[in-house]
């Protein structure tokens, strides 16, 4: 497997970091990945991560419901009515915010839907 090396924070730049736990995809591919803490603004991030060349194999998979748009049982279908339902709660704490510009960045996003 290609795997790449996170030399900095993703949000603050800073080099320093150190381990806070490994977890296992018991899902897909069985292994094992490191999470990071960045020491000064202690965001947590997958280093090292696999390349964006083979990320896809990491989501290879029918029983990954969050990463698929089948609606082929009815687990699927109520999978994707709770998902609308808390996306449309997510909506409307975004807009209790009263900013007139909003931006999200929504992180572990399964297939990018965030407004259904």
């Amino acid at each position: 497997m290609t795997y790449e090396r996170v030399e900095t924070c993703p949000v603050c730049g800073s080099g320093l970091n150190s381990n806070f736990l490994i977890c296992k995809d018991f899902s897909v591919s069985q292994e094992s990945f490191a999470i990071v803490e960045c020491k000064k603004c202690h965001f947590k991030y997958t280093s090292p991560r696999p390349t964006k060349e083979v990320i896809s194999k990491y989501y290879e998979s029918d029983q990954y419901i969050s990463h698929s748009n089948s609606n082929k049982s009815i687990i699927d279908n109520a999978y994707y009515l709770v998902r609308r339902i808390t996306i449309q709660n997510k909506l409307r704490l975004v807009n209790s915010t009263g900013d007139k510009e909003k931006k999200i960045l929504d992180i572990g996003c399964g297939t990018g839907v965030f407004f259904g």
